[in-house]
């Protein structure tokens, strides 16, 4: 359980690194929402889009706020 919490995290943390290169990139502000399109592929910032080891999905969100895993206890600090 650890582990996979341990493992969410740090995916949560390169989805997060790769909206801030996105955003860098694009000129994108705040407020604007990357889709899967703009961060995930052979030349995005991560080849494909990460899974949570523990069954919960993923939610990108808007650049001012932290990517977010459906399961309460994987959550970036």
């Amino acid at each position: 359980k650890t582990a996979k919490r341990t493992a969410c995290i740090n995916q949560l943390k390169a989805i997060q690194g790769t909206k801030i290169t996105w955003a860098l990139e694009s000129k994108k502000g705040d407020a604007d929402v990357p889709g899967d399109g703009d961060l995930f592929g052979a030349d995005k910032g991560l080849s494909k889009k990460p899974e949570c080891p523990g069954g919960g999905t993923y939610s990108i969100n808007a650049l001012a706020e932290n990517p977010t895993c459906s399961i309460p206890d994987h959550v970036l600090p």
